[in-house]
């Protein structure tokens, strides 16, 4: 115990008093004041030896467009709104720390010289550096990589700052590191990203070969069957239910509405000339005969071939030019007719004209499906081996189509991106030479600094209390023993106590001194660096 306190009142020790919390503090007063002056002391010198840091910043907009075209491939639809700006920070951030992009901005500048030097027009770099410089080149882009800052100034809009020693210097390099990353960036962009696309085009020349082989197959078991009604007979097995439908949807229009919509422009031609023209002559004409034929060729296919969407523009192109035909035989055969009359005579020869052309598509289709069906009755095996080897080739056409659709889809993505659709970058504020240093931040390294010196000088009162094992007072004696104290004899003052006192004395200064040291290094060493 204590001989220079004064003995407490009995009863005391459970009830909270704030003067004998202030005695203990008091008691250890300069073990908080000593470190606590000299903590803060190293603060304000670590501040005011600080080299000061100059940044020069630049703004740059990321503009998301949605493309519109189906065919276009978006990447937007695949990620969520809110990731966009996190994956552009983590693109922008690949492409400004990249050792080639900094060891391109070093030799622009010329920073291994030791002084970034501003791009003069068209002046002409080395190519070729000697191993020296090259190594220093290597150094200063390692350097650089850490003056690199690059974070989010809102919306799509991001920063890409430079910090240096020498606020011009932090100018030079911000100027270039932006222009050489909207280089970069568009270079790689743009670069010709065909890897699955020359994939896709190495996979159709193996298709190709297999649908040509196939083919060939089919050709010489053709060629091979005793028969010959399958020579040239465009009905096959995969084929035959459509061309069955389709003759029978002929034969309806034929038979039937074609029969009345006749019967009507008979009697309108018959009103207006009394003898019905030569149709059959008008068939014979030069210019009329290969419309004829190509219809017919037309509306047989259109029947026969799955796809139709080409043959149906190059139908309706004849037709027109039947019609423009029929007109002018009209006029030729019944100019004194009036321009009505013409056109009425004109509808029922381009009408029977056409029907005409279904009749020989009907006939020539209904030969070619009962050929298909004897040949199958009379030859099973044969037939069931022609239609494996034309399923075969069918299906080996439908693969090499569908690698040219994703061909044509890679080239349109290709031209898409090369031609900034739906992402483009906008400049929104240029580098500028800063004129007030970014760090340090004396006002905030101050409050730091006495925080910090605040919380070292309270940490070890505190703790030495913590620490502190002697007793007090005579009611701590008789709360940890549980028997009353008769009375105090007061310490003596030998040789023993002075060494111990003198020992725990030294524990202290060793823990304040190393606590010190500690804070010294990080405050004069490490910070600064870290800044």
């Amino acid at each position: 115990m204590d001989p220079f306190l004064d003995e407490e009142p009995r009863g005391g020790a459970n009830r909270f008093d704030p003067l004998t919390i202030v005695r203990m503090f008091w008691r250890r007063k300069w073990l908080f004041f000593v470190p606590f002056v000299l903590c803060l002391a190293m603060a304000a010198v670590a501040i005011r030896t600080m080299t000061p840091i100059y940044q020069s910043s630049s703004h740059i907009r990321v503009v998301h467009e949605i493309a519109t075209s189906d065919l276009i491939e978006d990447d937007f639809r695949r990620i969520r709104a809110r990731d966009l700006d996190r994956e552009t920070l983590a693109n922008i951030w690949t492409i400004a720390t990249s050792p080639k992009f900094l060891e391109s901005v070093v030799r622009q500048t010329r920073l291994y010289t030791g002084i970034a030097h501003p791009p003069a027009g068209e002046e002409v770099l080395p190519e070729v550096l000697t191993p020296e410089e090259m190594e220093s080149v290597k150094r200063y882009a390692n350097r650089l990589a850490g003056k690199i800052r690059v974070s989010e100034a809102g919306h799509h809009i991001f920063a890409l700052a430079v910090r240096d020693n020498d606020p011009r210097q932090a100018y030079v390099l911000a100027r270039v590191v932006l222009d050489r990353f909207l280089e970069q960036e568009r270079a790689d962009r743009m670069a010709p990203r065909t890897t699955t696309r020359d994939f896709l085009t190495r996979q159709r020349a193996t298709y190709f070969a297999a649908l040509v082989a196939a083919e060939d197959s089919l050709a010489a078991y053709r060629h091979g069957l005793v028969t010959g009604t399958e020579a040239g007979n465009p009905i096959n097995a995969s084929n035959l239910t459509q061309a069955e439908g389709g003759l029978l949807r002929l034969q309806d229009d034929y038979y039937n509405s074609d029969v009345n919509e006749m019967a009507r422009l008979e009697q309108n031609a018959s009103t207006i000339v009394g003898t019905l023209p030569d149709v059959p002559a008008i068939m014979r004409d030069h210019e009329v005969a290969p419309i004829l034929q190509e219809l017919e060729d037309h509306i047989f296919d259109g029947l026969v071939e799955q796809e139709t969407g080409g043959l149906g523009d190059a139908a309706g192109q004849a037709r027109i030019r039947l019609n423009g035909v029929c007109e002018r035989r009209v006029e030729q055969l019944y100019p004194q007719l009036g321009r009505m009359d013409q056109n009425r005579l004109s509808s029922f020869v381009y009408f029977m004209v056409h029907r005409e052309a279904k009749g020989r598509a009907l006939n020539l289709l209904s030969r070619y499906i009962a050929d298909y069906r004897g040949f199958t009755t009379r030859q099973p095996v044969q037939s069931s081996r022609l239609a494996d080897l034309e399923a075969e080739v069918e299906n080996r056409r439908e693969m090499l189509d569908d690698i040219d659709r994703e061909v044509t889809q890679l080239d349109i993505n290709l031209q898409a991106r090369m031609s900034e659709v739906g992402y483009r970058i906008e400049v929104r504020r240029d580098p500028v030479q800063s004129r007030e240093p970014v760090e340090p931040d004396r006002m905030k390294l101050y409050f730091m600094g006495f925080v910090l010196s605040l919380a070292i000088g309270l940490g070890l009162v505190v703790l030495s209390i913590l620490l502190d094992r002697t007793f007090t007072s005579v009611d701590e004696i008789e709360s940890a023993l549980g028997l009353p104290v008769i009375g105090t004899l007061p310490v003596i003052q030998d040789e023993h106590f002075k060494r111990k006192r003198r020992l725990r004395l030294l524990r202290w200064i060793f823990l304040v001194v190393m606590i010190l040291g500690v804070a010294a290094v990080f405050l004069l060493y490490i910070y600064p660096r870290l800044t």
